[in-house]
């Protein structure tokens, strides 16, 4: 089988946008947080919309090549699975 790279998001990730003091960082759990100021703009919203873009594609990803992974394991399951019964068969007719 063919292996591949895990795709990585990029680096700059949160220390390049800090929490406001009286953030709670839980804003991924569904709570609000507070928007630093340098976030407002529009440039940095762009940038931090492609990012987004970037995580969902790198995410994508991943799950395609674990479902790929995931099928190949469930089709040699299934194939030991068959041999061991046709080694039975054989074995039961010696």
């Amino acid at each position: 089988t063919q292996t591949a790279d895990m795709v990585q998001p990029k680096e700059s990730s949160s220390a390049e946008y800090p929490l406001c003091i009286g953030g709670t960082g839980d804003a991924s759990l569904g709570k609000p947080d507070m928007i630093p100021p340098e976030l407002a703009t529009h440039e940095v919203f762009q940038r931090i919309l492609a990012e987004n873009q970037d995580l969902r594609t790198a995410l994508e990803q991943s799950n395609l090549m674990l479902r790929k992974g995931h099928s190949e394991i469930l089709e040699f399951q299934e194939t030991q699975k068959r041999e061991r019964e046709f080694i039975a068969i054989k074995f039961g007719e010696a």
